[in-house]
Order: C-alpha cells, then sequence, then structure tokens
C-alpha cells in the first residue's frame, strides 16, 4: 500500500501537527507502509516559495510543492485575505496534482486549520481521509461560514478526529457517523518512559505561545501559590504580542521574586523534551481550547502526573483523580488548588503516576494508534480503489 500524507506545514515549522505527522510517516513506513509526504515549500506560515523541493530519505519522500501566498485585499488601511475569510484557504499551490496522485492508494489530508492543499486536489481519484486535529479551534469558523463547511464536507470522503466530542461536532458540521473513525493520539511507549530523578516542585508547561494555550491562566494561577516552584515553559512563540502581554504581566506582578521561571523556547531534539517529562512534578496544561493534548500523553507517558483543563478532547485522555486532575477553563484558582495539591503530596504523585503510564501504555501507544491507522486505510481503499471518482 502506498499512502501520501499531506499537511499544510512541515519541518522546519515546529508544532504538535508536524510532530504528530512526523511520528505517523517514520512508524509507517518502519512498519512496511510506503508512505510519502506532501507539504507546502515554506519556512513559516503562511510565506511559501515558488519552487518544488523534493527530500528523498530511504526509499521514502517529502515533496515540499512550490505555491504562492493567497492574494489579499487592503481595505480601509485593513489587509483582508477573502480567500482564508471565505474558504480557509491560505496558499494557491502550482503543483500537478493529478500526476502525483495516481502513485498513491490513500491520499492522508491533515490540518483543518488550512484548506489549501484539499481544495486543489479535489478532483483527485482513490480514497481520501481528512484528519481533524484542529477542530477545536477552527469549530466555530466552521459553523458560521457555509462555504468553507462545504468545501471542508467535499475534500474527502472518509473523516478521522480525534475524541469522541470531536465526532460529534463534525456531525454538526454535516459530515455524517458513516464517514467519521475515532483515532487517538499515538505515544512511543518505549521512548517517553518514566525516569528515575524529579526536580522538587517543577512545572512543565509545553505548548504554542499563544492565548488559546493558557499560558497567562497558569502565571494568574502562581500569584495565588505561596510555595515557591520553578515553571518550566516550552514552546514555539505563534503570537508576539500576546507573548510581550504575559511577561510585562508577570513582571507588574514580579513572579520572579517568589517562582523561577525558566523559557526554553522551543525544544526539537526530542531526548531533551522526554528528560523534562521525566523531571518535572507536574505537568500543566491549561489550554482554553484543545483538540488533541499530544504533551498530556508525552507526560504521562513518562510518570508524570497532570492537572489539565477539562476542554476539548482532553476528559477522554485523563482520568480525573486517577492519572491527574482536571480543573475548569480561565479558572486561575481552581487552577492554583490543583497544582498545590498535587505538588504537596508526594504519595499523590507517585499514585497519579504509575496510574498514568499504565493507562498511556494501554490505550495509547503508537503502536495501537498506527495499527488502527492501517485498518482504516484498508477500509477506506476497499470501499474506493484507485481509479475510481468521487
Amino acid at each position: 500500500m502506498k499512502v501520501l500524507m499531506v499537511t499544510p506545514s512541515y519541518e522546519p515549522i515546529v508544532g504538535g501537527v508536524e510532530g504528530a505527522v512526523k511520528k505517523l510517516y517514520n512508524k509507517l513506513n518502519a512498519s512496511g507502509i510506503n508512505a510519502d509526504i506532501l507539504t507546502l515549500n515554506m519556512n513559516r506560515k503562511w510565506f511559501p516559495f515558488p519552487q518544488d523541493d523534493i527530500i528523498r530519505s530511504n526509499g521514502a519522500k517529502i515533496i515540499r510543492a512550490a505555491a504562492l501566498r493567497a492574494p489579499s485585499l487592503n481595505i480601509r488601511g485593513r489587509e483582508v485575505e477573502p480567500f482564508a475569510l471565505a474558504f480557509n484557504i491560505h496558499a494557491i499551490p502550482r503543483f500537478n496534482f493529478a500526476a502525483l496522485f495516481r502513485e498513491y492508494h490513500v491520499i492522508h489530508f491533515f490540518d483543518d486549520i488550512d484548506l489549501s492543499l484539499p481544495a486543489f486536489s479535489i478532483r483527485a481519484k482513490g480514497a481520501k481521509l481528512f484528519h481533524l486535529r484542529t477542530l477545536d479551534y477552527t469549530f466555530d469558523f466552521y459553523l458560521t461560514n457555509p462555504l468553507a463547511r462545504y468545501l471542508l464536507g467535499h475534500v474527502a470522503d472518509t473523516y478521522i478526529c480525534g475524541g469522541k466530542r470531536s465526532a460529534t461536532r463534525l456531525t454538526r458540521l454535516g459530515i455524517s457517523k458513516e464517514r467519521i473513525r475515532l483515532l487517538y493520539h499515538g505515544v512511543d511507549v518505549e521512548k517517553f518512559t518514566p525516569g528515575s530523578c524529579k526536580l522538587e516542585h517543577s512545572i512543565l508547561f509545553v505548548g504554542r505561545i499563544q492565548r488559546p494555550k493558557g499560558l497567562h491562566v497558569l502565571l494568574e494561577s502562581l500569584t495565588r501559590i505561596n510555595e515557591p516552584l520553578t515553571i518550566v515553559i516550552v514552546g514555539p512563540i505563534s503570537d508576539g504580542k500576546y507573548y510581550e502581554e504575559i511577561w510585562a504581566r508577570a513582571r507588574e506582578q514580579d513572579l520572579e521574586r517568589k517562582h523561577k521561571l525558566l523559557w526554553l523556547g522551543p525544544i526539537t531534539d526530542q531526548s531533551c523534551l522526554i528528560d523534562w517529562y521525566r523531571k518535572s512534578s507536574v505537568h500543566v496544561c491549561p489550554s482554553l481550547r484543545e483538540e488533541v493534548g499530544n504533551s498530556i500523553l508525552e507526560a504521562m507517558a513518562c510518570g508524570t502526573p497532570v492537572v489539565a483543563t477539562n476542554v476539548g478532547n482532553i476528559p477522554e485522555l485523563v482520568r480525573d483523580r486517577r492519572t491527574g486532575i482536571l480543573v475548569p477553563p480561565d479558572n486561575a484558582s481552581d487552577l492554583a488548588r490543583a497544582i498545590e495539591y498535587v505538588v504537596e503530596n508526594e504519595d499523590v504523585r507517585k499514585r497519579f503516576a504509575c496510574e498514568a503510564r499504565i493507562h498511556v501504555s494501554q490505550n495509547f501507544s503508537l503502536d495501537k494508534t498506527v495499527s488502527h491507522l492501517v485498518q482504516i486505510y484498508e477500509e477506506a481503499s476497499e470501499r474506493k480503489p484507485a481509479g475510481q471518482s468521487r
């Protein structure tokens, strides 16, 4: 079976979707599935290059497709992108999709944050799957935008989502239950393993520095915690204005007088990231919106308890009071109480850590995810073999 994994952005761009695509791509090829990647040729969103670039490695290839940025208009001094507003299209690919797609049994699209590649592939033949990994961010847009919603519902035959809540939302967007498949994020439990040494009273945050990730709520919660803590923050800056805002607020509250704030930026070395998961007393995910929760599962696989908000599909990942604690979003007081409870109770941390590792190993291993994904591929191929038009 030949599979083409299509994602709007990939390395060197760093993010949850890009990392998930890489893990699946490597695991599929290691499992004997011939998988390639097609992405837009760009080093930052949404500024693509107008030439193709193909990287070949161990028989597989990564195709970076030429594209142009979608046109914008200046209306009363404000830049407006009509393609993005109407269709959720941020780039115009310049690539011969028809010739490329004939090589593959399955076309696996990723990331509902942009429809550029799926939209320009709409006439392609064969089995097409759309993997929605950011629906918690895009749902309201699609719900209120009929053109984009219509396009979303017609770019694929099968839709993959990361939780039951997302599946329900897809039906609200007009996609029938028969076309929806559930696939949880998988963690390589052979690599993400518990360590032997913890940095006492340490909090780990992993995520993009942008408002929906809720870092400002975590920093606000620290003003309510008297015990001195070390807060390790890992992730790229996606919103520069927000970053300046929260750090100005942290300085006003004199947070660094009481706590130690350690901002590490993006960590691309997986072994270094795993080391921080292992060392931390607790991993905090204060998201206001969250679809998949990669970092939550990775932390639990490393034997680190989690304090997370009960948004998106997170309640399907975290067993409240067994592998961690769930709190309401945008509530600094409840978040502070949960952090204090876990940090101050060593027996609770150890119990949560043990349960978390078992929970991830049994239910969210990368092997289990890839095995299920291959079943979805086979089902889609049998239902719509290559050469059959939509």
